[in-house]
């Protein structure tokens, strides 16, 4: 059942919607201030009576999705994330759902949304631009409390996740100075309705059987539990609870890399809605469930995964958009990278997204195939035969086990066990086979973050300490080639003096320690500039900024500069970015955003061409016969390549008039081989006006075209030339 219309008592009228190129120029110019004092408030109730009757948006629980799997290859035991809420999809501006009011020089948006049948629920808002004076507030509707507030810090890869809300009925509420209104866009994504509670005789629950980690047994692993914390992750679908483990790395400089499972659904269409919940425990062993989850985050940057399937073990690795507050005393842990025959193992993890608990065997662990029994030397797995003390649960996915020497040798994937099945068995993908499970692709390399300076495979863990905060400084960010830039920083925190360490192109080779320097770039592409900090308590810490030095030459995407505001179609799960892994011509190609299974990645332009033909190179590195990278000309597929393609190059005739081209890479329900991804570049537009051309039958199915916005922000960022390019 659709959500119910939003019922008003008043004529609205609609706003135009900016474009995506509108709003990438709109966001980065500053406009005049205002006196607006209580702009850092919300609405007062004296104002609120000055209102018009607040519209009231009703969302109907939704029906749980089966998965499916391809009748044409086997049916794999997959891993199974554990579901809290499910996704009622909404993707409308804020603005077209209510309507601007206007009080004291603000603009005002106020929107209730109600789910009867929920219990709880989570918001997620994309394509948002916030000016630095805007608020967002969200009240529980039931009692007019506020419960949240954002502003434009809270915004990565413009998109805003709220955390878990324990009410069914909340009031949105978005207040920007009235000169700054045409600078803000916020769209509602989708809302996630939960039909269970959270109450300690919930199903949700987990079982009696699970030992918390204030208990005796987790007395020797009080450091190594400062690493692991739960987190929440929201898909098309639904919103996941799910465990993981701050890692350390061997430059040890805190650097928040979290290391999970990838059936949880991290992916880079997933990262920015992740929420982390440190030191989510009971405060006594056996005691009433008490934990606090006040310290929390929101958001990371993809790194690395494998799925689990082919010859890559189940992981993620992301970085935190955030280090983790001083106050939340986190622990980086230790790792083991090697293949070993481990016993006397530990795993820490938050069973059914509950308060920390802990889980003990002394037996030696065996390596197999995922959900095998037998021994097998060539899998990517290790199994638990049956847990001595506690057990894991849904919710405890991606959670380390750690060997004797307190060192993650490997996460979660997935098994039987449970509190009503005690002797069932678990199986951990081995960081053994996390290290380089893609193999050199540097997209998928997990080893390039966790050991960026050595060759090293085992690592101790780290206490965190409160080092230097460093603003890194460049003087630009995309200069030409052997142009010089100038690069310094601004610190503050620690104790001076202070020791400098800058790696210019994060080759683990430190160029310079001088304070200031300027340095130049004779290569085209894109770098990472390193600059790691150690205080006079030896407290080190670090900072990472990204240069693109341009190939003026290049025809693709030839002024370097990626993309920062993608539009995504209601049907697509992802988008493609702009990468340097590969190109057909000069560094930079598209590249399908990574995506979990029975999902797609979307990109498309829509120009009005003359008699011609259009041409693009692509490339595919995927499970052949099953995903795919699809070309489209006004809905009408043209192209279909999987398995392990290297540059290519397709032609397709185009008449005169206008026609939407779009490429999608396809996945379905289960396995990934190769990179699991498809790349596309140097697409051009060669007019023949002597030769007449059919144009391509128009299709009911495939999709048709996609919204304007997308359309022009593939052509803003220089995707599409004429050869003439377009």
């Amino acid at each position: 059942m659709p959500f119910i219309t939003a019922r008003r008592d008043f004529s609205l009228s609609k706003r135009l919607i900016h474009s995506a190129l509108a709003l990438a120029f709109l966001s980065s110019v500053s406009a005049p201030l205002l006196s607006t004092p209580l702009l850092g408030k919300p609405l007062t109730e004296h104002e609120l009576q000055q209102l018009l009757p607040l519209t009231r948006l009703e969302l109907a629980m939704p029906e749980l999705k089966q998965q499916v799997f391809s009748a044409s290859k086997p049916d794999r035991r997959q891993p199974q994330r554990h579901m809290i809420a499910r996704a009622k999809r909404i993707a409308q501006p804020l603005e077209a759902l209510t309507s601007w009011q206007y009080i004291d020089y603000r603009a005002i948006l106020r929107l209730a949304l109600d789910a009867p049948e929920a219990k709880h629920l989570n918001l997620g808002f994309d394509q948002v631009v916030l000016p630095e004076e805007a608020k967002l507030y969200i009240f529980n509707a039931h009692n007019n409390q506020l419960i949240e507030r954002y502003n434009y810090r809270n915004v990565s890869n413009q998109q805003l996740w709220t955390p878990q809300l324990q009410t069914n009925s909340v009031i949105i509420e978005l207040q920007v100075p009235e000169h700054l209104i045409d600078q803000l866009t916020i769209s509602l994504r989708q809302a996630g309705l939960g039909d269970k509670t959270f109450s300690a005789d919930s199903w949700l629950k987990s079982g009696s059987c699970n030992i918390d980690i204030n208990c005796s047994e987790g007395d020797n692993w009080r450091d190594v539990s400062r690493s692991v914390a739960r987190y929440l992750i929201s898909d098309s679908t639904g919103t996941f609870t799910c465990t993981g483990s701050l890692m350390n790395n061997d430059r040890f400089d805190q650097r928040p890399l979290f290391m999970t499972a990838a059936h949880c659904g991290v992916a880079e269409s997933t990262v920015d809605s992740m929420r982390f919940y440190w030191n989510y425990e009971t405060s006594v062993c056996d005691g009433t469930p008490d934990g606090d989850l006040s310290q929390t985050q929101t958001g990371a940057r993809f790194i690395s995964r494998g799925e689990g399937t082919g010859a890559r073990s189940d992981f993620a690795l992301v970085e935190l958009a955030q280090s983790p507050p001083n106050e939340f005393n986190v622990y980086f842990t230790g790792w083991n990278a090697v293949a070993q025959e481990a016993a006397n193992v530990v795993t820490i993890h938050h069973p059914a997204g509950d308060e920390k608990r802990i889980s003990l065997d002394a037996d030696p662990l065996t390596i197999t195939l995922y959900g095998n029994d037998p021994a097998d030397v060539t899998g990517q797995y290790y199994r638990i035969e049956a847990w001595d003390v506690g057990t894991t649960e849904g919710g405890s996915s991606g959670s380390g086990i750690w060997n004797q020497q307190k060192q993650l040798i490997g996460t979660l994937s997935g098994g039987r066990a449970s509190c009503t099945a005690p002797a069932e068995s678990d199986w951990y993908g081995r960081m053994s086979d996390h290290w380089l499970s893609a193999g050199e692709h540097p997209s998928l390399n997990s080893a390039k973050a966790l050991a960026p300076t050595t060759a090293n495979r085992t690592l101790a863990g780290l206490e965190s300490c409160d080092g230097a905060m460093i603003d890194m400084i460049i003087s630009d960010s995309s200069p030409a080639p052997d142009t010089a830039i100038d690069l310094s920083a601004n610190v503050t925190s620690g104790v001076a003096p202070y020791e400098y360490a800058w790696d210019l192109n994060n080759d683990g080779v430190i160029d310079s320690n001088d304070p200031q320097l300027s340095h130049s770039y004779s290569q085209s592409g894109e770098y990472e500039v390193y600059l790691m900090i150690t205080d006079a308590n030896q407290c080190r810490t670090a900072s990472r900024s990204r240069i693109i030095v341009p190939d003026p030459t290049e025809r693709f995407l030839a002024d370097g500069v990626k993309p920062t505001n993608y539009v995504s179609t209601v049907d697509a799960e992802g988008t493609w970015v702009v990468t340097s892994d590969t190109a057909a011509e000069g560094v930079f190609s598209l590249r399908s955003q990574v995506i979990n299974s029975d999902e797609k990645a979307l990109i498309a332009t829509t120009d009005t061409f003359t008699n011609g033909s259009v041409s693009f190179s692509y490339k595919v590195s995927s499970e052949s016969g099953f995903d795919k990278l699809l070309f489209f000309i006004d809905g009408v597929e043209q192209l279909s390549v999987d398995g392990d393609v290297d540059w290519t190059t397709a032609t397709y005739n185009i008449s005169s008039g206008s026609h939407t081209l779009r490429w999608e890479y396809v996945k379905d329900a289960s396995v990934s081989v190769g990179v699991d991804t498809a790349w596309i570049d140097d697409v051009q537009f060669t007019a023949d006006p002597t030769t007449p051309v059919t144009p391509p039958p128009t299709s009911s199915g495939g999709g048709g075209s996609v919204p304007w916005t997308l359309a022009l922000l593939l052509l803003a960022v220089g995707g599409l030339r004429r050869a003439t390019r377009l």
